[in-house]
C-alpha cells in the first residue's frame, strides 16, 4: 500500500509520541526516500550558485536534509500539503546557510545593470557639481538603455550594496 506524505508524517509523529524509535526511523527513511527529488532539487540550486568547495556542497546537502526532518516534526495538516511545507522549510534553511556564510553575490544578469546604474550616477554627479540624482532620474536614464521597472531598480540598488 502506497501512503501519502501526510499519512507518513502522521505515523512518524505518532511513533515519536509513543517512543517507538525503530518504527519512527523506518517511516522517516521511507518518507525521505519518497522525497529525495524535492530535497535534491532545492539543494542542487544552492550548490550551483553558492558552493565553492566539496565541503560547501556537503554542508548544503546536510542543511537540506536536516531541514526536511525538522519539517516532519513541525508539520500540521492545516498548513497544507507536507511537500509544500517541507519545500518552504528547506528553502528557509538554505537562505539561513547562505546568510550565515556570507555568500550573498550579485547575480550575473544583474551586474550589467549595476554597472549602468553606477555610470548614470557618476555622470550625473559630474554634470551637477557632485549632487546625487533622484531615483526617478536614475530610472529614466536606465530606461534609455534597457527597460527597467521600479522593482528591478530596487534589486539593482540592493545589489550595489552587496559585497562580493
Amino acid at each position: 500500500m502506497v501512503r501519502t506524505n501526510e499519512e507518513l508524517v502522521y505515523e512518524i509523529q505518532q511513533a515519536c509520541g509513543t517512543c517507538e524509535l525503530e518504527k519512527e526511523e523506518k517511516l522517516k527513511s521511507e518518507l525521505y526516500n519518497k522525497n529525495t527529488g524535492l530535497i535534491f532539487e532545492i539543494s542542487q540550486g544552492y550548490k550551483k550558485v553558492y558552493a565553492q568547495s566539496q565541503e560547501d556542497r556537503e554542508d548544503i546537502d546536510g542543511e537540506a536534509k536536516t531541514a526536511f526532518f525538522k519539517a516532519i516534526q513541525t508539520y500540521n495538516p492545516t498548513k497544507g500539503a507536507f511537500s509544500t511545507w517541507a519545500h518552504d522549510q528547506i528553502q528557509f534553511a538554505m537562505l539561513d546557510w547562505v546568510r550565515s556564510n556570507g555568500r550573498i553575490w550579485i547575480p550575473v544578469k544583474l551586474k550589467p545593470l549595476v554597472e549602468a546604474y553606477d555610470s548614470i550616477v557618476e555622470a550625473y554627479k559630474n554634470e551637477h557639481c557632485g549632487e546625487e540624482p533622484t531615483e526617478k532620474t536614475i530610472l529614466v536614464e536606465l530606461n534609455k538603455i534597457v527597460k527597467v521597472s521600479k522593482d528591478r531598480l530596487y534589486d539593482i540598488k540592493l545589489a550595489r550594496n552587496t559585497k562580493n
